[in-house]
């Protein structure tokens, strides 16, 4: 009986051990976006440099508050070696805001700030 409790922990401790690698896997293009714009964002879209179309706003239906940070979280099949950013505000009357080739392989955090005098929404790549 003993053997058989031994055996069925050691599966589970393999099987967990494997889906830990698995999750840490698809995290390589996982990046936090935090909105330090003084505004709030409707929707948010990543895509491959490559791709024409911006997909579906990756927030869903949920608005990020300035001040609040949101984790973008891929796909495990997703690759790409540059990929664009795009930022709809809440308030229809400004225009989204683009940012090209991103290489989100090496970037973890994005802080997005605007600048008034300027009027130009800038990106800080960590």
């Amino acid at each position: 009986m003993n053997r058989k409790r031994i055996a069925i922990a050691a599966i589970a401790a393999a099987l967990f051990l494997g889906a830990a690698s698995y999750l840490s896997a698809e995290s390589d293009y996982d990046f936090t976006l935090v909105n330090a714009t003084g505004y709030d964002i409707d929707a948010v879209y990543v895509s491959p440099s490559s791709q024409e179309s911006w997909g579906n706003d990756v927030m869903g239906q949920d608005v990020l508050v300035n001040g609040m940070t949101v984790k973008i979280v891929f796909h495990p099949s997703a690759q790409a070696s540059s990929w664009d950013l795009k930022v709809k505000w809440r308030d229809p009357g400004y225009p989204a805001v683009v940012w090209h080739g991103l290489d989100l392989a090496t970037i973890n955090k994005l802080t997005l700030k605007y600048n008034k005098d300027t009027d130009v929404t800038s990106v800080i790549k960590e």
